[in-house]
């Protein structure tokens, strides 16, 4: 899972830093050392899908797609349990105030 979550940042962040490194707000060095980080990435990405293909075939795209869903279902999870610790903060208000607000 930190592989795919470290894909998704990377992604989020090369547009940003391009549009940076665009204004002259940061320079080439930074740039290369990111280039260089993704660079590395791939490459234990690879590294990962053979390891997995190694013991069955297949296996390394399904590790992935599989790792993906499972960041989803945990993004969906602590937004969840945020809600509900946000719903529990309305009720204690609503009950000390004597109303009740809800949305």
């Amino acid at each position: 899972m930190a592989d795919v979550q470290r894909v998704l940042r990377i992604r989020e962040d090369k547009s940003a830093l391009q549009n940076l490194l665009q204004k002259g707000s940061v320079g080439d060095g930074i740039w290369n050392s990111f280039l260089a980080a993704e660079k590395e990435l791939e490459v234990e990405i690879m590294e990962v899908v053979a390891e997995a293909n190694s013991f069955v075939d297949g296996w390394g795209q399904a590790i992935f797609s599989t790792a993906n869903e499972m960041l989803v279902n945990e993004k969906m999870r602590t937004t969840f349990e945020q809600i509900n610790e946000m719903k529990e903060e309305i009720g204690i208000v609503a009950s000390l105030t004597g109303s009740l607000i809800l949305y």
